[in-house]
C-alpha cells in the first residue's frame, strides 16, 4: 500500500490512513449554476511511454506466472447529458488489457453511478459512501469471476 500513499502525499497530513484507504466525506453541493466543480478538464492526456511499457511488463509477468490480473477503472460522475468520449490513453490501455485477456472492470461510465452526486466528493473522486458501493460491486464481481474460473 506504500504506492498508494506515495500517490497522495498531500492527504497524508490531512486525513487518517486506513491501510491505504483515505476516506473522503464531502458531497457535491448544488448552487444556482448547477453543481459545484461542474467544470471538468477536457484536455487530452499525454501518452507516457514509460507507463505503457510498465503496464505491458506487468501483463507479461502475470501471464508468465499464471497470476490472475484485474484492471479496474473507477467511476467518474456523469449526468444523463454528459457522456465524454474516451481519451487516446484510455483507448490504448484498454486495447492492451483486452489483448492480455485480463479481467477489466470498467466503471468509468457505469449507470449505477449516473447522476449520483451524493456518492462523489467531486467529479473524479468517490466519497466514502460511494466508495462503499463501488467496493461492494468490485468484490462481488471478482468473487464471481474466481468461482467461475474466469482468469
Amino acid at each position: 500500500m506504500d504506492l498508494v500513499k506515495l500517490n497522495i502525499p498531500h492527504f497524508a497530513s490531512k486525513y487518517p490512513d486506513y491501510n491505504g484507504y483515505v476516506p473522503l466525506f464531502g458531497v457535491m453541493k448544488e448552487t444556482k449554476q448547477g453543481f459545484e466543480s461542474a467544470s471538468v478538464e477536457n484536455s487530452e492526456p499525454v501518452v507516457d511511454n514509460n507507463l505503457i511499457n510498465a503496464l505491458d511488463r506487468i501483463i507479461r509477468i502475470c501471464n508468465e506466472k499464471k497470476i490472475a490480473l484485474y484492471f479496474i477503472d473507477s467511476p467518474t460522475l456523469h449526468t444523463t447529458r454528459d457522456r465524454r468520449e474516451p481519451s487516446s490513453v484510455y483507448k490504448l490501455s484498454t486495447s492492451m488489457i483486452q489483448q492480455s485477456q485480463a479481467m477489466f472492470l470498467d466503471y468509468s461510465n457505469d449507470t449505477v453511478f449516473l447522476n449520483q452526486y451524493q456518492w462523489f466528493q467531486d467529479f473524479r473522486h468517490l466519497n466514502d459512501a460511494g466508495a462503499k458501493v463501488f467496493s461492494a460491486s468490485i468484490s462481488g464481481r471478482i468473487h464471481d469471476a474466481i468461482n467461475n474460473q474466469r482468469f
